[in-house]
């Protein structure tokens, strides 16, 4: 009995271990709440539904959205594994701590989960699930030209990024699909600002300072150039700032969303131009965390924000 209860205290603790490393989710939850809540408050307001979202279709939006994001995490695992043993040892599928067949049979569970909210909630959402999972095919096979992609990185970013418009669509669906109304061209905004959200998260992760570079490792700041890779990070956050004040202006937020986004935009700025004069560790670590607050506050002030002010009107 002994044994078997330190077994089972060992496996839940290797697996809090890689939770940790490498899917956090005291950092993709709020993260994926906020997605969820803000694309189903647009698409409430923005249409002609007379029906709020529900808690089931929050709930569904949520944790099916969240499941997305451990299967791109577990997909990369499994198709970077060569590479990671020779660059990165000391992560948990090198070292030892959980192996790939363990992962594979957690990404199917994930993907029967999916299926069971989906279901349960509306059938016809099992057709944006599957071009969820299809497009997940794709990029796990890096489009069946994965020598030409890596050897075109902002192709291959920009490919990446494209499975978010998938998941945009599946959210909003999740109310507009289920409510019986049409979607909103106005929600192409939202998906806009989302693949630019996706493009700050992807490039911040690998702004690095010039003592954390590997050889090989593929960061931006190693391929641009530290200062071209800040600069492009700040490009892509003010693109985003006029995408989500665009989308906020089709549900009366326009206005507000400018003011707010542009003194947060003002503070990632500094931080942009703090790591170009000092390239040290901490600099480049908080390029990454002002990467989730700033997708973070946008998600709030596009959705939730105007949706919170319109029941309170």
């Amino acid at each position: 009995m002994l044994d078997t209860a330190s077994t089972t205290r060992s496996n839940e603790n290797r697996w809090l271990v890689y939770q940790a490393e490498r899917f956090p989710l005291k950092k993709y939850t709020p993260l994926v709440a906020a997605f969820a809540a803000s694309g189903l408050a647009l698409s409430y307001m923005v249409s002609e539904a007379t029906r709020l979202p529900s808690p089931a279709m929050y709930v569904t939006a949520f944790a099916v959205t969240l499941m997305v994001f451990m299967q791109l995490r577990i997909s990369d695992e499994i198709k970077d594994a060569a590479f990671d043993r020779e660059h990165y040892p000391e992560r948990p599928v090198p070292r030892g701590l959980v192996n790939l067949e363990e992962l594979k049979k957690i990404g199917l569970g994930l993907a029967v989960l999916q299926a069971a909210l989906v279901m349960h909630l509306e059938a016809r959402l099992l057709l944006p699930l599957g071009a969820i999972w299809l497009y997940l095919y794709l990029m796990h096979n890096e489009f069946f030209v994965g020598s030409w992609l890596r050897q075109h990185p902002i192709v291959y970013m920009l490919s990446h990024m494209g499975i978010l418009f998938f998941t945009d669509f599946f959210i909003t669906a999740c109310h507009w699909m289920v409510a019986l109304t049409e979607p909103s061209y106005a929600l192409l905004f939202f998906f806009g600002t989302s693949f630019n959200l996706g493009m700050i998260i992807e490039i911040g992760r690998k702004i690095k300072a010039p003592t954390e570079e590997r050889s090989g490792a593929g960061t931006y700041s190693a391929s641009w150039g530290p200062d071209n890779a800040t600069i492009v990070w700040l490009l892509t956050m003010f693109s985003s700032l006029v995408f989500a004040v665009l989308t906020a202006s089709k549900v009366g937020f326009g206005v507000g969303a400018a003011a707010i986004g542009s003194g947060i935009f003002l503070f990632c700025l500094a931080t942009g131009l703090r790591f170009i004069k000092e390239r040290s560790p901490d600099n480049s670590k908080a390029i990454e965390n002002i990467s989730g607050i700033w997708t973070l506050s946008l998600y709030l002030l596009m959705g939730i924000v105007p949706l919170g002010l319109k029941l309170m009107a």
